[in-house]
């Protein structure tokens, strides 16, 4: 819910838990939707829990001063009272009692005080370390499907590959090839055709036969441009390319690789 920015029902329990201000603040910090907002870090948090714990050993440490000048005061109190009241040792004497009974009750409730605060630190601290461990977790999944999706792409280039290749292998078999056969065969021009009229034959398939595969078409272009080329007819060759670089042009645009 936090990361949805879902926080109005956290929010409104830490206002009602009557914990300390400074507490339920960095509480808040840690659910903060921006994460500039957040503590940059564990180390973060725990250096606020620390501080807030000395805080709290201070205020102990104050409150037994405190107490003990209590004692101190309370039998200077006595002994003037007896210099005066001799006959009231007794009350006094119980007086004294109860004074130090209260300051003992006192420090005990005191530590049972910072005994609970260091368990609730300790609790803190644990939820804290469990929200690492499920963000390192989920740091580690989406490794995993970023890898998955990687070894996807890669099978699906390779599958795309191979079909290309295919394609070139069967264009060059059935309109290539075969025009060596004899005439009236699948194909077949004459036993002892050129390649100039071989190239030319296929022609018609090659401006046909890869529409689905526009590309595979850019490709095989360039080879016959080029047996023109050699065959010295640069007219045939120049239409060849041309027709290539149109092709690479429209699906790749104009500064891809292979346009230029």
């Amino acid at each position: 819910m936090a990361a949805r920015g879902k926080l109005d029902d956290a929010l409104a329990r830490l206002d009602g838990c009557g914990a300390e201000p400074d507490l339920v603040a960095l509480c808040k910090r840690c659910l903060a939707t921006e994460p500039a907002d957040r503590p940059r870090d564990a180390g973060e948090v725990a250096t606020a829990v620390a501080g807030r714990r000395a805080a709290a050993e201070a205020r102990a440490k104050a409150a037994e001063v405190e107490a003990g000048q209590a004692v101190v005061r309370a039998a200077e109190e006595l002994k003037r009272r007896r210099a005066l009241l001799a006959a009231g040792g007794v009350v006094l004497t119980v007086l004294l009692a109860g004074i130090a009974g209260t300051t003992v009750g006192l420090v005990r409730a005191d530590a049972a005080r910072r005994d609970a605060e260091t368990a609730q630190r300790e609790t803190e601290a644990k939820r804290v370390e469990a929200e690492l461990a499920t963000a390192d977790a989920l740091a580690k999944r989406a490794e995993a499907e970023a890898a998955r999706q990687a070894e996807a792409v890669q099978k699906r280039t390779a599958v795309a590959k191979e079909a290309e290749a295919t394609a070139v292998v069967r264009f060059f078999e059935d309109n290539v090839f075969t025009a060596a056969r004899p005439k009236g065969q699948a194909g077949g021009l004459k036993q002892d055709v050129t390649l100039r009229e071989a190239i030319t034959a296929s022609l018609p398939a090659l401006a046909t036969g890869f529409a689905d595969q526009p590309l595979v078409e850019a490709r095989l272009r360039l080879t016959p441009g080029i047996a023109f080329h050699y065959l010295g007819d640069a007219k045939a060759a120049a239409v060849q390319q041309e027709r290539s670089r149109a092709i690479y042009a429209e699906r790749l645009g104009p500064d891809h690789p292979a346009t230029l």
